[in-house]
């Protein structure tokens, strides 16, 4: 049988602070197991776990928090946007880099790549990635090779010009990403697809005698085309 907790006794269980949970509870992102009828023992503790796995699949592990790296309240806090808004948008895969800190446990150890979070959150005019983001979000860490995916015309990319210096170059829009991930796979996004950890994915892929893809012999990185994948995924 189910122990459902107190909110005090939930909130140490999973690690969060109480302000923290109240954001999530006000959200209903945290719903109780049972309707208060005189207790406050209502808060599962299976229901928590759940919820965090939910956002943690095929998260990296961080061994410490590098630049750029931030827990989900803080980026949350930094972006002036609920907590919600962030966890929305991990669940229907238009945030992809979420990072599971050692050093903590539970909702204290989500931690979100802030540059991907502020591009997909701040608007329309910046869902736009640029390829240097794009690619640490899918796990795609080797740039030149991104590059040539694009100047290959692999997948697509939209010229726009940098805000900043003001010279065109190619950035990952909304209709970009999605013709990505329709055509391609990465070790983390099968992750995330699949369920696996990165290392049973590389490991499924080895077995399974899928490659790179690589027509010609160029050098794309680990990308893998994801009908090949899917139909090794199928009974």
């Amino acid at each position: 049988m189910t122990e459902f907790l107190p909110a005090k006794n939930f909130c140490e269980a999973l690690c969060m602070s109480r302000s923290q949970f109240n954001l999530l509870v006000t959200d209903d992102v945290l719903i109780p197991a049972i309707t208060p009828t005189g207790t406050k023992n209502i808060w599962s503790p299976h229901h928590g776990q759940a919820f965090l796995d939910g956002i943690l699949q095929g998260a990296e592990l961080l061994r410490q928090a590098q630049h750029g790296w931030e827990h989900i309240s803080k980026s949350a806090q930094r972006l002036k946007v609920r907590p919600k808004a962030i966890i929305e948008a991990i669940k229907d895969g238009r945030i992809n880099r979420v990072g599971n800190h050692s050093d903590f446990a539970g909702y204290a150890a989500v931690y979100v790549y802030h540059d991907e979070v502020a591009s997909v959150l701040n608007g329309e005019a910046a869902l736009a990635l640029s390829i240097k983001v794009f690619g640490k979000t899918v796990g795609a860490n080797q740039l030149p090779a991104l590059r040539r995916l694009v100047v290959n015309g692999h997948t697509s990319a939209t010229s726009m010009r940098n805000p900043k210096t003001n010279a065109v170059q190619n950035y990952f829009s909304a209709e970009d990403t999605s013709a990505f991930h329709a055509r391609f796979f990465t070790l983390r996004t099968l992750s995330k697809f699949s369920g696996m950890s990165w290392q049973q994915s590389a490991r499924f892929l080895r077995e399974t005698g899928i490659l790179r893809f690589s027509p010609d012999g160029v050098d794309y990185g680990n990308i893998f085309l994801r009908k090949e994948v899917e139909a090794a995924l199928s009974p």
